[in-house]
């Protein structure tokens, strides 16, 4: 697991960044967000609306759900050609809205969580892709990030980041070379700051405050070697 997202803005600001939406009943704050919990999202059947769909893709052809949680991203390299994101890349597209994305950074047994977000404290809109899973009476709509490749940043593979107007443009493009090529977008670090935060975000129940406060960073005398 090398993500976990966000949302603990108010009804407010979200309306103020994304226009009037419908919200779920279920909207309220959520520090950390993890595979098969609910995300917050716009999808292309109805971008005024906020849906919540669990985080981990099941294709629609699947025929159990015992793999729930593992595909949480698809990268671009393979986003068209994939079993798993071809049909949804093309019909099924959308936005997953967070105020932040966690980096868990693992070195061995060690792992060092960071808190990603933008310096301007605007929301983010991470390109996502999403399915539908019937069979007989039930049902499993559920998404995945789309990332690509970056460097010169603290991990080397991110989510897509689009603005209002690109959100837009990627969930209603026809034209799939269009669409791909929305993807190929330039990524920008210097947008972003990151920090350490506590390490009780390993905890998956864990939901408080505290997962947006930066921790010092612990300094040896190894630090300036």
């Amino acid at each position: 697991m090398r993500f976990k997202l966000s949302l603990a803005a108010s009804r407010e600001k979200v309306t103020q960044e994304c226009g009037k939406v419908t919200f779920p009943k279920s909207f309220g704050h959520q520090f950390q967000i993890n595979p098969t919990e609910k995300v917050y999202c716009l999808l292309d059947v109805n971008p005024s609306r906020m849906y919540t769909i669990e985080w981990g893709l099941i294709p629609h052809w699947a025929k159990r759900l015992n793999n729930r949680g593992n595909l949480t991203e698809i990268n671009i390299e393979d986003i068209a050609s994939k079993p798993s994101s071809r049909i949804p890349f093309r019909i099924k597209r959308g936005i997953i809205l967070t105020d932040a994305i966690y980096y868990i950074h693992k070195k061995g047994l060690e792992y060092t969580p960071y808190r990603i977000e933008r310096k301007d404290g605007k929301l983010m809109r991470f390109a996502c892709l999403w399915d539908e899973w019937r069979k007989e009476e039930k049902y499993l709509a559920t998404t995945a990030l789309v990332t690509k490749k970056v460097q010169g940043f603290i991990t080397d593979e991110f989510p897509i980041e689009f603005t209002a107007e690109e959100s837009v443009s990627w969930m209603e493009e026809q034209n799939l070379a269009a669409a791909e090529q929305m993807l190929g977008k330039r990524f920008y670090p210097e947008v972003y700051q990151y920090f350490k935060v506590t390490n009780r975000i390993l905890d998956v129940t864990y939901n408080e405050k505290d997962l947006t406060v930066p921790v010092p960073e612990e300094i040896n005398l190894f630090s300036f070697l």
